[in-house]
């Protein structure tokens, strides 16, 4: 078989070189035709195995584009949210509590306003003893000249401690500032503030009211008043301490005077400490009982108003206990 075909290619050779050489004879080129050499057909056979393919050449491996599974598999946690990752913080909004909120001084009124600031009233302090005590100077009303009657201060009936008017009355109304009083050691008559300038006195209680500033007149009146005196005494003598001591209460037996209006008036008289600069002894507030009354120990007249010794006592021990310093 092999022989053959060797035959048939060495004819087919032969063929094709006699009919190039006729063409070329009654047409030449400008090249010349190659030359083929015939040998014999033994030499040029050709081995079979020259263009036979090998039957694996082209097979594709199997493995070649199959994917691995785990390739596009996505991992469970990949877009699986935190748990705190859109929760807000709980501060995050949350005011502070002082942001908005008002100052306890911005709206309230001043205590004077209506009432006066504590420090106007005297404070409890240990007790000043006799020599404070006989430092004092009282003026006042007919429960100021009962201090000489009942015999409470140094000196007895002879105490030049106490300022009163011949009738032992003074009233608070608007000739307080004209009304005179005898000057202890000379029996001179003069104002009060007369005898503040000639005197000049280390510290001066006044007590006002029982006398008729509670029963006739109105805020505004009392306050006007008091504050006349009490500043005609200042202008006099300035050095001098000036206490205004509150109305004393009374008892049931008592016709003229309720003791809502003299708890009433009290607030006046702390008013015009204030306003003027002085100071307030609250000696009713020892003399009362429950029921907001005078003691009825403590009274010593018919009339519910006046005092005896032992309310004196009692009146003179708040005062060295709640010393003006």
């Amino acid at each position: 078989m092999k022989k053959h075909l060797a035959l048939l290619l060495a004819g087919v050779l032969c063929l094709s070189v006699t009919a190039c050489d006729k063409t070329n004879t009654d047409k030449p080129t400008d090249t010349e035709a190659p030359t083929v050499a015939v040998t014999d057909t033994d030499t040029t056979e050709p081995e079979t195995t020259v263009t036979e393919p090998e039957t694996i050449v082209t097979e594709p491996e199997t493995t070649v584009t199959e994917p691995e599974t785990t390739v596009t598999e996505p991992e469970t946690t990949v877009t699986e949210p935190e748990e705190t990752t859109t929760e807000p913080e709980e501060t995050t909004t949350e005011p502070e509590e002082t942001t908005t909120e008002p100052e306890e001084t911005t709206t309230e009124p001043e205590e004077t306003t209506t009432e006066p600031e504590t420090t106007v009233i005297l404070p409890q302090t240990p007790d000043a003893g006799q020599a404070y005590q006989d430092s004092l100077t009282f003026v006042g009303d007919s429960l100021t000249a009962h201090l000489v009657n009942r015999e409470v201060l140094t000196g007895g009936k002879t105490t030049q401690q106490v300022w009163r008017t011949e009738n032992s009355m003074l009233n608070l109304n608007s000739e307080v500032t004209s009304s005179k009083i005898i000057l202890p050691g000379t029996g001179e008559l003069m104002t009060i503030a007369q005898a503040a300038k000639a005197v000049k006195p280390s510290i001066l209680i006044i007590t006002l009211g029982n006398n008729w500033g509670v029963s006739y007149l109105n805020e505004t009146d009392f306050k006007a008043c008091y504050s006349k005196l009490v500043n005609d005494i200042k202008a006099a003598s300035p050095n001098t301490k000036i206490i205004l001591q509150s109305i004393f209460p009374v008892t049931t037996a008592c016709v003229n005077l309720s003791n809502d209006k003299i708890d009433n008036a009290n607030k006046w008289v702390k008013a015009v400490a204030a306003e003027t600069g002085c100071r307030y002894l609250d000696t009713q507030s020892v003399l009362k009982d429950e029921n907001n009354n005078l003691k009825a120990e403590y009274c010593n007249s018919s009339d519910g108003i006046h005092l005896g010794a032992n309310a004196y006592q009692v009146i003179l021990e708040y005062i060295r206990t709640h010393a003006y310093n």
